[in-house]
């Protein structure tokens, strides 16, 4: 609903360098056979591995570009919270797209990640999402 046009665009350059990188040594790899697979790139890390974690990156970084054909109503994706949370205070009516709107928004709905998670994983969930707010 409230993308960072900042976040896309180094989601892109970050894409489009591992990418590279995990083509150029899949295509090595390709080219040399076996060998090239399992001999060190860096100090006890072999291509494989590299192939792996730039594979990683690549998902992730792909992960945070929104999708440009998506189309996205803030006021009916509002009134879904609101049906669901009966809470739509009177200052967001007709200003839905604002960032005083996503504001409001983000302050009171701001632990939604951490009652998501499991309940093994909360402790350590909490005090990051409270670190990640006050860097806000």
């Amino acid at each position: 609903m409230f993308n960072s046009e900042a976040l896309t665009i180094v989601s892109r350059f970050a894409t489009f360098l591992f990418g590279g990188l995990l083509v150029v040594l899949v295509l090595f790899g390709v080219i040399f056979d076996e060998e090239f697979f399992f001999a060190d790139l860096t100090p006890h890390r072999s291509v494989s591995w590299w192939i792996g974690i730039l594979g990683v990156l690549v998902a992730v970084t792909r992960g945070l570009i929104p999708d440009q054909h998506l189309v996205i109503s803030p006021a009916k994706q509002l009134r879904l919270v609101a049906t669901q949370t009966h809470y739509m205070p009177p200052a967001w009516v007709d200003h839905e797209g604002s960032v005083d709107t996503y504001q409001d928004f983000s302050f009171l709905f701001q632990y939604q990640a951490v009652r998501a998670c499991p309940p093994p994983a909360r402790p350590p969930a909490r005090p990051a999402g409270q670190w990640l707010t006050t860097l806000a």
